[in-house]
C-alpha cells in the first residue's frame, strides 16, 4: 500500500486566526504541479484525507478535482499526525490514502515510520511517498519518493 504524505501549499500570513488561513496563487501552483508531477510518475492516491484548517482543506480539494473528483475526508488528527492518525485511517479501511497535513506533523511522522536518524524537510506542498504494510504500519515503511515543487522546478 502506498502512503502520501503532503503538506498543504502555501498559505496567507498570519493575521488572523491561524485556521483560517487560505491558500495563496502561489499555494495553488504548488499544489497543482505536485499532482501533475505524481501523476506523471503513475502514483495515484486512493483517497485524500486533510485536516480541518482551511489551506489543508484547499489543497485537497485542488487535488481531488486533479484526481477527477476523488473523495475527501476531513480528520481533526490530521493535525497532529501521528498514530491516532494511522489508527482512525485503519478504521475507514482506505488504500494508498493521501494526506493533506502541516508542519511539523507530516515530517515528524514521515521520519517515524521510515526510522529515519534525520527529519525530512518539507516546503509547502512537498510530499512523501512511502510504502507500508497496511493502516496503521507494522512494519516500518520504506520511502519510494520525495518530492518538492521547488526542486522540481514547476512552482512559481
Amino acid at each position: 500500500m502506498l502512503l502520501f504524505l503532503m503538506r498543504h501549499g502555501s498559505a496567507e500570513p498570519g493575521i488572523g486566526s491561524d485556521a483560517d488561513r487560505r491558500l495563496t496563487d502561489r499555494g495553488r501552483s504548488e499544489v497543482q504541479a505536485i499532482a501533475h508531477a505524481l501523476q506523471r510518475a503513475k502514483l495515484e492516491p486512493g483517497v485524500i484525507v486533510h485536516s480541518p484548517l482551511v489551506r489543508s482543506r484547499q489543497s485537497a480539494d485542488l487535488l481531488s478535482a486533479w484526481f477527477g473528483g476523488m473523495r475527501c475526508i476531513e480528520l481533526a488528527e490530521v493535525v497532529q499526525g501521528g498514530n491516532t492518525l494511522l489508527e482512525k485511517l485503519g478504521e475507514f479501511n482506505v488504500e494508498n490514502p493521501l494526506i493533506v497535513g502541516h508542519e511539523p506533523g507530516m515530517p515528524r511522522l514521515a521520519t517515524t515510520l521510515t526510522g529515519m536518524s534525520e527529519r525530512l524537510l518539507f516546503h509547502c506542498a512537498g510530499v512523501a511517498v512511502l510504502s507500508i504494510d497496511e493502516l496503521p504500519p507494522s512494519a516500518p515503511a520504506r520511502l519510494l519518493l520525495f518530492m518538492d515543487p521547488h526542486v522540481l522546478g514547476t512552482a512559481p
